[in-house]
């Protein structure tokens, strides 16, 4: 069976498609906070998350193409949660945003071992 939507770690290279999504309205209007038109602020930003032990992010590819971000974050281990978030970035692929999820929650609870 053919991967349709598949999953990569965030990198420094992916910093201004990260930025010019999350500054879309549709996008920014949904967020906890909001953030400045900057690339550096956005780089130092993944760096900084890269090296927290209870933050993970991803770039999610729709037929190789990047399409959005989803992070699981506030990982809790002694209590077995965490707290998620995700977009669709790209225009185009909104539709696909029920699908997304799903992929996560086999990672979530068997990997990570998360109750809630």
């Amino acid at each position: 069976m053919k991967k349709i939507i598949s999953f990569k770690e965030v990198e420094i290279k992916d910093a201004q498609m990260i930025l010019n999504w999350r500054r879309k309205k549709r996008i920014t209007e949904f967020q906890f906070t909001n953030i400045k038109n900057s690339l550096n602020n956005q780089k130092n930003w993944i760096k900084s998350s890269n090296q927290k032990k209870d933050y993970y992010h991803w770039i999610i590819i729709f037929k190789k193409k990047p399409i959005g971000f989803f992070n699981i974050n506030n990982i809790d281990k002694k209590n077995k949660t965490a707290s998620w978030a995700w977009y669709i970035g790209s225009d185009k692929h909104t539709a696909l945003g029920a699908f997304i999820p799903p992929y996560f929650y086999n990672w979530a609870f068997k990997v990570l071992k998360l109750n809630k």
